[in-house]
């Protein structure tokens, strides 16, 4: 027999051996030295010796699995809390979070100025600016600097209005529709532009462009520098009071470019008055501006409410528009409808909603960063809201400023973690410096109203404002562009004399307002002129737009 039959047969002989063992053993199994049959386990291998190699690995991969879904839960659940911390303070105040927030009962179309509104400006009513030049065509083409806006153009030249009297009162008959509907609305207590609050704020369009409002601001105006003009200030007076009307309606809305939009339609009224009360005549004869009727434009400039409460509703609307867009990321509703306003289907068309693995995979993983995000948007948008309900610009800015240094430093450190708050969180500073803009005009307009009524009675102005009281006015007003408790100046100067607030930079300087006129300074102060404003002397927003002025925070 060769050697190598015979190692075979060696080998079956030996495990034939060790299996008697076993079965000696009652069918236990166990190893021995004598039991161990080294070369079959060299071919073989032996199980719990590889679990002895990778039981480490396996306990680290399963250690890291569980603390990572720990990890996981606890961020969820932080994130829920900070949103949570964010929305409480709101919720406790009984102020609108969610758009839809904003629903209230409707309003009877009988009590509401905004359905005149519309109807004013519709297109039906209001004619175009084409039809207008062509009714006007001689005196357009005569004309070297009209831009696009006739009715602008020719409220403010005086001149150009006495050259063409006829035209003029021809294009004012036009629009007698407009007025009459204006003067109606003005009558009316309550104001709803019937916005849809069921849907989300990309749906909350207006159903008549807001440059048409403007527009029929700049016709009201324009009927009362006329009517002045032709020696009918009662008239005038109304006119300014339609436009205050109009402008406060327009106010009261959780849509930001509609509060912006009443400021300029205010603008308006602030422009006309300064070139009507210098010359005004006051009386009880006909054509004369009522002392009651200037009495009543007086008391409704000094009512600043209707725009206070439209800034906090803007405001408001604001912080509303980040909430939804966040919890429509949260909830993975990522359509575009939710940035197209021009998108009416329903919101079930819009997205299909994620499976359930990616919708776990994402609520764990990535939904908790954007609710962290969210939780600080809302606090910001908390800041402006409560910065809203103030009435001057620097307890305003006190209020602001930490937030707007937040919101710089987290844009010059952009991360990803902060993508919704980097789109989300405008600078709406502007705006505040606006809203107190258009509070310090209205103020010094009826300022202004009282000193000419007290020269109608006395022949003189007064040396000082505290000589209008009781009798004009029951306090001298306050200025929104300072401190508070600080009251708006005067100067009783023979040749210039007019009211004054500190301005933007908060400093007293002395009503200056030569300097003014070179391009590029800073509006230094806010003022009434009481005998019309100088032809090179900028208003605020005129020095303002040039882009060199000092920031606003």
């Amino acid at each position: 027999m060769n050697p190598t039959a015979k190692n075979v047969v060696k080998g079956k002989a030996k495990r034939l051996r060790a299996r008697s063992r076993v079965l000696a053993n009652g069918g236990g199994f166990g190893y021995d030295s004598d039991m161990i049959d080294t070369e079959s386990e060299s071919q073989m291998g032996r199980p719990c010796g590889r679990w002895r190699k990778t039981k480490w690995f396996y306990g680290i991969m399963l250690t890291y699995c569980g603390v990572t879904i720990a990890a996981m839960i606890w961020w969820s659940a932080y994130s829920h809390a900070k949103f949570e911390e964010a929305v409480a303070p709101i919720i406790t105040r009984g102020e609108p979070l969610a758009w839809s927030d904003f629903a209230t009962d409707p309003i009877p179309d009988d009590r509401n100025a905004a359905v005149l509104y519309k109807q004013a400006v519709n297109a039906s009513v209001m004619p175009g600016w084409r039809e207008l030049r062509r009714e006007f065509k001689g005196v357009v083409e005569s004309m070297e600097d009209v831009d696009f806006d006739l009715v602008e153009d020719l409220a403010a030249r005086r001149g150009l209005r006495r050259k063409y009297p006829e035209e003029v009162r021809k294009l004012l008959g036009m629009l007698k529709d407009v007025f009459r509907l204006c003067r109606d609305a003005r009558r009316r207590d309550k104001v709803d532009w019937g916005i849809d609050f069921s849907g989300n704020v990309f749906e909350a369009t207006c159903d008549i462009p807001l440059q048409l409002y403007v527009r029929a601001a700049r016709m009201l105006k324009l009927a009362a520098v006329e009517a002045h003009d032709a020696g009918r200030d009662d008239e005038a007076i109304e006119y300014l009071r339609d436009i205050i009307a109009l402008g406060d309606s327009l106010a009261i809305n959780p849509v930001l470019v509609n509060y912006l939009v009443a400021m300029t339609v205010n603008g308006n009224m602030h422009e006309a008055l300064e070139e009507v009360l210098p010359d005004i005549k006051i009386g009880q004869a006909p054509g004369c501006a009522r002392p009651e009727n200037l009495r009543g434009l007086m008391a409704e400039l000094l009512d600043d409410s209707r725009l206070a409460q439209g800034l906090e509703l803007a405001m408001m609307g604001e912080r509303s528009t980040a909430h939804d867009i966040c919890q429509r990321v949260m909830n993975m509703d990522l359509s575009l409808a939710m940035a197209d306003s021009s998108y009416v289907g329903s919101s079930s068309e819009r997205s299909s909603p994620p499976n359930i693995f990616v919708r776990t995979a994402f609520d764990y993983s990535l939904a908790p960063m954007f609710r962290i995000d969210a939780a600080w948007l809302l606090e910001h948008g908390d800041a402006h809201v409560k910065a809203a309900g103030v009435g001057t610009l620097p307890e305003s800015r006190r209020i602001l400023r930490p937030a707007i240094q937040d919101l710089d430093q987290r844009r010059m450190n952009l991360s990803h973690a902060r993508i919704l708050s980097a789109l989300l969180a405008p600078s709406l500073r502007r705006t505040f410096v606006l809203h107190y803009f258009g509070l310090t005009h209205r103020r010094l307009s009826a300022a202004a109203i009282a000193v000419r009524m007290y020269q109608q009675d006395n022949g003189r102005r007064p040396e000082k404002l505290e000589d209008l009281i009781p009798k004009y006015l029951s306090e001298i007003p306050q200025d929104p562009m300072n401190e508070p408790g600080e009251p708006i100046r005067y100067i009783a100067d023979s040749d210039m004399p007019r009211l004054y607030s500190v301005g933007k930079n908060a400093r007293d300087e002395r009503g200056v307002y030569d300097d003014q006129a070179k391009e590029g300074d800073d509006a230094k102060e806010m003022l009434f002129f009481l005998n019309g404003r100088p032809n090179k002397c900028k208003r605020e927003w005129e020095q303002d737009s040039s882009g060199q002025s000092g920031g606003d925070d």
